[in-house]
C-alpha cells in the first residue's frame, strides 16, 4: 500500500468514527407502564387488592316447601343473608322475591312460575363487590374496579368470584277434589 492510500484509508475510518460518535440514538424514552386512564402505575396502586378467602365465597343455596298457592307453584330457597339474587330465565314466567322472612339464619326467597318447569336462579356473595364495582376511576388497574364497600379493587367481570347458578324446580299443584 502506498502513501497516498493509507491517509485516504485512515480519513475514511476518521470520518466514518466521527459521524457515529456524533449520530442521534434510536432508542425510545423510557416511560413507566400505565394503568386505568392511563395513570402511572404508582397511582393505581394506592388502591389494595380485596381479599379473597371466605369473605368472597359463592354462596350455597338451599331449596325446600314446594307448595302451591291459587294453583302456582312456588317453593322457598334459603340464602346467606344480603345474598343478591337474578332469575335468569326472561321469558317473564318466573319469579323470585325475598320474602323478609329468616329462618335458621337464612334468608327465605320465595319463587314461583309454571307448573314442573325448573329455572335458574344466579346468587351473588354482596361481599365480593358484585356488580357494585366503579370502573374508570383510575383508583384500580385495568380489569378491576374499585369496591366502595370494602375500599379495594376487585376483579370486573361476569367470571367474578362469589357467584354461582342455580337450579329452582317448581312441582305441579294438585287437582282440585
Amino acid at each position: 500500500m502506498n502513501g497516498r492510500n493509507v491517509v485516504f484509508v485512515a480519513t475514511a475510518v476518521l470520518a466514518v468514527v466521527v459521524a457515529a460518535a456524533c449520530a442521534p440514538t434510536a432508542t425510545a424514552p423510557a416511560q413507566p407502564p400505565s394503568g386505568a386512564a392511563g395513570l402511572p402505575v404508582a397511582a393505581v396502586e394506592s388502591v389494595p387488592l380485596c381479599q379473597g378467602g371466605t369473605a368472597c365465597q359463592a354462596p350455597s343455596a338451599t331449596q325446600n316447601e314446594i307448595d302451591c298457592v291459587n294453583k302456582i307453584p312456588y317453593t322457598n330457597v334459603l340464602v346467606e343473608p344480603g345474598t343478591a339474587f337474578e332469575v335468569l330465565d326472561k321469558t317473564g314466567d318466573f319469579t323470585c322475591n325475598d320474602s323478609g322472612t329468616v329462618v335458621d339464619g337464612k334468608s327465605v326467597l320465595t319463587c314461583f312460575g309454571r307448573e314442573l318447569y325448573s329455572f335458574d336462579l344466579k346468587l351473588t356473595n354482596t361481599a365480593c363487590g358484585g356488580g357494585g364495582l366503579q370502573t374508570g376511576t383510575g383508583q384500580c388497574q385495568e380489569g378491576y374496579g374499585f369496591d366502595t364497600a370494602q375500599q379495594c379493587c376487585a376483579p370486573v367481570g361476569g367470571g367474578a368470584p362469589g357467584s354461582v347458578v342455580v337450579r329452582v324446580e317448581l312441582g305441579a299443584c294438585p287437582l282440585p277434589h
